[in-house]
């Protein structure tokens, strides 16, 4: 029954799912009575056709809700196409965008950085070599104009003290591999993420600005970018949802290669309907 928790928060898009299969029946319905020879056995039937096109219609709409695509495709625009699907973007090949806190910290092992995010797998992947991926880091974020400074950062030695702000991207070349990081998060005094929703919309359109200047002709991996320890104050449906929508609006974005929106587990998915998705960017496309 879980499957159906969502369908009165979605019934704006089972509606229109209804009346879309409701005019192509109809419309069946009609054709078919223009055939002599089944025509007077439909019209002697007309009430119980119509229930069963009622009834098959509202099913169809269900069915679209409960059972949404595991794969789609958006034209952005004429140059750029967006691919939402289940991936791992620490296993594409391409530039992989990488969400970090507003200091693009490089520190492991300490309780500051979840391991099992994007950030702390990149560190961890190059746990060996974090002087120089230090270094990279702070060469790319020469001339990038820094926040002023709110505190002194004590809680471990040798943290980063210079702060930039959300939404600025940088690009870390390393072994070949291509990295966007982008600052997704701050932290407070105690290193814990503090950030808000309506932040949200104004991080990811700097997010896909600072991807359209760094992708250097790469395809282009993004992951639901706040889903994970973030702290924004938003659904998974909402997020991606700004994502799509800000991509979009985008004018200048252009990644003939691909841009990739990959949904990392199987939990992600299924808080996210992508039929739903699919139906909202339509509907917006239309209005511009």
């Amino acid at each position: 029954m879980k499957k159906f928790d969502n369908v009165w928060s979605y019934r704006f898009y089972v509606s229109a799912k209804f009346l879309e299969a409701l005019g192509v029946l109809m419309l069946l319905y009609e054709l078919v009575m223009l055939i002599t020879p089944v025509a007077q056995l439909v019209e002697s039937h007309k009430t119980c056709c119509f229930f069963i096109i009622i009834l098959f219609s509202l099913c169809y709409a269900l069915f679209r809700l409960v059972f949404p695509k595991k794969k789609i495709t958006l034209e952005i625009n004429k140059r750029t196409q967006l691919t939402i699907e289940k991936g791992d973007v620490m296993a594409a090949d391409g530039a992989r965008v990488i969400p970090v806190n507003e200091f693009f910290d490089t520190h492991l092992g300490d309780g500051i950085i979840n391991v099992k995010s994007l950030h702390g797998q990149l560190l961890s992947l190059y746990q060996d070599r974090i002087p120089e991926l230090r270094h990279k880091i702070d060469e790319q974020l020469k001339g990038v104009d820094k926040l002023p400074s709110n505190r002194n950062r004590t809680m471990v030695d040798n943290l980063p003290q210079n702060r930039y702000p959300l939404g600025t991207c940088i690009r870390l070349n390393i072994d070949g591999q291509c990295y966007l990081l982008v600052a997704t998060t701050r932290f407070n005094a105690n290193e814990h993420v503090e950030v808000s929703a309506e932040e949200y919309p104004e991080v990811i359109r700097k997010m896909f600005n600072g991807i359209e200047q760094f992708h250097d002709g790469n395809p282009v991996y993004i992951p639901l970018v706040g889903s994970g320890l973030a702290g924004y104050d938003m659904t998974n449906m909402q997020m991606l949802n700004t994502m799509v929508q800000t991509a979009n609006n985008t004018n200048r974005l252009s990644l003939s290669s691909g841009l990739y929106l990959y949904i990392y587990s199987d939990e992600q998915m299924k808080s996210i309907n992508l039929n739903t998705i699919k139906y909202l960017f339509d509907r917006w496309i239309t209005l511009k």
